[in-house]
């Protein structure tokens, strides 16, 4: 259980990750990744948010986790962290360590980000 002040952090955070807020009706598993991965990960030392983005946005798509990959696009977009260039040449390099459906993700998220906004 976390306070009232670490929650709106975690809020605060998850908001700035996905470019979006998080449900208002979240269940444990959704509380848990709010208190722990929004509330304490993200704002641990050692890394900037654009390194911890780019961590995300490998594992989400080799661990073909389209949501969330979605999401982590969008974010990274939206916050200015990456550009759409950026994302592009990162999911060529994924293509050649991953594999190419696995960079073909980042693609196909940003085509739906892009026909989203259409």
């Amino acid at each position: 259980m976390f306070t009232d002040e670490e929650r709106a952090v975690a809020i605060a955070n998850y908001t700035r990750v996905n470019g979006s807020e998080p449900p208002a009706e979240m269940g444990p598993i959704g509380n848990a990744a709010l208190e722990f991965v929004f509330g304490k990960l993200w704002d641990a030392p050692g890394l900037s948010w654009r390194e911890r983005r780019l961590v995300s946005l490998c594992c989400t798509a080799i661990n073909a986790q389209t949501m969330p990959l979605e999401m982590h696009v969008r974010g990274a977009l939206e916050s200015g962290d990456f550009t759409v260039s950026d994302l592009r040449a990162l999911s060529v390099h994924l293509a050649a360590y991953a594999g190419f459906p696995v960079g073909t993700a980042i693609e196909v998220a940003l085509g739906k980000l892009a026909a989203d906004k259409a």
